[in-house]
């Protein structure tokens, strides 16, 4: 069995744990140095794209975060009410 990150699924079948866990074995493995340049490139290709589908599925939960937090905040607040430090 070797160390290298095995080929993986599909970007799109992937999940944001899979393609970070798949990311981190091929940073693991090129830090070693012990591949060959053209499996270095392939690996280097195969982060690239992992690193992209991580960040865009962030991205796609930040800004579903802040959708659900626009839904759920009222629209006309009311204001803060006002305590005085004199007890």
């Amino acid at each position: 069995m070797t160390d290298e990150p095995e080929t993986a699924p599909d970007e799109e079948t992937l999940t944001f744990e899979q393609a970070e866990k798949e990311l981190e074995e091929i940073v693991r493995t090129l830090e070693r140095g012990d591949v060959s340049l053209d499996r270095t490139l392939e690996l280097w290709e195969r982060g690239e794209k992992l690193y992209a589908l991580c960040a865009a599925r962030l991205d796609a939960a930040e800004g579903r975060i802040e959708q659900l937090t626009r839904e759920l905040e009222p629209d006309d607040p009311a204001p803060p009410v006002e305590t005085s430090d004199d007890c």
